[in-house]
Parts: structure tokens; sequence; C-alpha cells
């Protein structure tokens, strides 16, 4: 009882610092699932969903992954590419990877180095973990300039709350600090957005598992135009827009096999997206794959991963 006080207060402190931003579905079991992964990350890209999870992980665990997530917002399309590896045990995970951010021309590049602490607190299995980051950016006016490069920091929060053997409810605060890269204008800079998600995730008999996500800031971008002499800040694209996911899977042949699914859907009360992907065990590797769908507000997104069983 006390751990889930400790976590819905949590939760209130987190959508009083939140800014607009959007959250990438990384990893190819994540993008399978819909992005509904909050409350479950306990695979290679627990550090991104919530490095809480990976006390709730394989004592040592290690993966790659590399995909890409698109996404049409008013006309504006973005389009995000990511490719790195981690490794993690119960307690601390590092996790390398390389980010490219697109939208209206203006493109960010970011090597980030991520390192995951973990807490576990003496309160019915709840863990509290961070995210220090050190990353690497490169931000471009559009394809033919020349790129501005600068190094920034930031930090992350995650919270997961395991009070039996069935629930399992998760909180992820992103880019607290708030990261800044410079661009060709002298003295502007670009801030990555604070973005907050919180999920829950059921274990059901028969190896089945289903999940919840719901974002707590909004989603949305900002544009911005190239002129002469400098960039010009054209407004918050669908600053209203929420994302709403669930998702599922289901193991066969204990575990060598899965199957997942999943559905995204807004506040625009657009069509959902789908989404579908699985897992197979060759060896000691499970090897993954992810595709989504493309709706009203969804682009397509294709995902693969290779995890350490």
């Amino acid at each position: 009882m006390r751990g889930c006080l400790i976590f819905a207060v949590t939760v209130l402190l987190a959508t009083s610092v939140l800014g607009q931003g959007r959250v990438f579905h990384l990893g190819a079991r994540a993008a399978a699932m819909g992005g509904a992964f909050t409350g479950v990350a306990d695979d290679a890209t627990a550090f991104y969903w919530n490095p809480a999870g990976i006390a709730f992980g394989r004592l040592v665990s290690a993966g790659f992954y590399r995909g890409r997530d698109e996404m049409d917002r008013s006309g504006l399309r973005l389009e995000a590419r990511a490719a790195g590896l981690s490794l993690g045990s119960t307690f601390m995970g590092v996790a390398f990877t390389q980010f490219r951010q697109t939208s209206a021309g203006e493109r960010l590049d970011t090597f980030d180095v991520a390192v995951s602490i973990l807490q576990s607190l003496p309160l019915d299995d709840l863990v509290i973990a961070g995210n220090v980051h050190y990353i690497r950016g490169e931000l471009l006016a559009d394809e033919e300039a020349a790129g501005v490069s600068s190094d920034s920091w930031d930090v992350d929060l995650g919270v997961m709350y395991e009070p039996n053997d069935v629930v399992r409810a998760g909180l992820m605060v992103r880019q607290i600090r708030g990261a800044r890269f410079r661009t060709a204008v002298e003295g502007e800079t670009r801030k990555l957005p604070t973005l907050a998600r919180a999920g829950v995730s059921f274990r059901l008999p028969r190896d089945v598992l289903v999940a919840f996500d719901v974002d707590l800031s909004r989603q949305s971008y900002e544009a911005y135009e190239a002129d002469e002499a400098h960039q010009v800040r054209q407004g918050v694209l669908d600053d209203t827009w929420r994302e709403i996911s669930v998702g599922f899977e289901k193991s066969f042949l204990d575990k060598r096999l899965s199957l997942r699914g999943g559905l995204v859907s807004s506040e625009l009360g657009s069509r959902p997206a789908f989404s579908v992907g699985g897992g197979a065990q060759v060896w000691v590797l499970e090897l993954e794959a992810a595709y989504s769908g493309s709706s009203a507000g969804r682009g397509e997104a294709f995902w693969l991963g290779v995890t350490l069983r």
C-alpha cells in the first residue's frame, strides 16, 4: 500500500514538470506492442522506456536494436532513425545509441551514451532508477547546409512498482534537464523537451502479457523555417496531441516463440495505427522484428532487434 501511494504521488509530481515533444517507439518489442511498454521495460531498451524495469529483467541482459519511426502531423513529416546496443544487470546498465531526427528540413543527429543506476526501496517491490546521458549532437538546418556540433547532457527518472506477480506499473520522465544544441545562428539553441509517460502491464495465464500506456505530456513539435539571417520559429504543431497505446504479447513453446500486436490512438480521434511483430529464440539469442502500419497522424515504422536470452 505504501508503495502504491508513493507511485501515485510521483505520477502527480511528474505532470507538473512536463514539456511538449514526442516519444518514439524505440525497439522491436516495444514497437510491436504499439509503444505500450513503460510498464513492461524489461529488455535491452529498458533504458529508454523505463530504466527501473532493468531490475525486473534477467540478471545480465544485452541487446542490439535498429529501426525507424515516422509521423505526419499537420502535413509536417517527422522521422526518427536509431541504432544502438545496451548492456545491463539488475542494478545498473549502459546504452550507446545513435539517433537521427528529421522534420521540416531540419535534422538533429546525436550519439547518446546513457548510464542507468537503480535503487530498490523496501516498499512492496518499488524501484526507482535514473539515466545520466552524455549527448554529442549535430544540428543541420537543411540537407545542404553544414552541421553545427555541440555537447550536452541530460537526466531521466524512472519508477516501477510491482505489488504482485500479475500487475506492474511504470512511470518515465525523460529529458528532465532539457539538453540544448547550438544552431548556425550565434547564441541560438534547440532544447530537447521534458516528456513523461505512464503505463501498466498485466501478466495473465498461458504466457499472455497485456499492457497500456498513456502520455502525461502532450506530444508536439516546434517548426522552424530558415531565412538568410536566422531560423524563424513558425509555431507549435499539434500541441493537443496525447498518445494512448495498448499492446499484447503471447508466448509459445516455453517462451521460445512470441507474437505481439498493438494499437495507438490519440486525443485527435483519428483512426488508430496498428502494429505487429514477433520474436524467435535461436540458441542463446532472440531475434525480433516489428512493423507499424500508417494511419492518420502516424507513419510506418520498422524495427529489428537481437537480445541475449
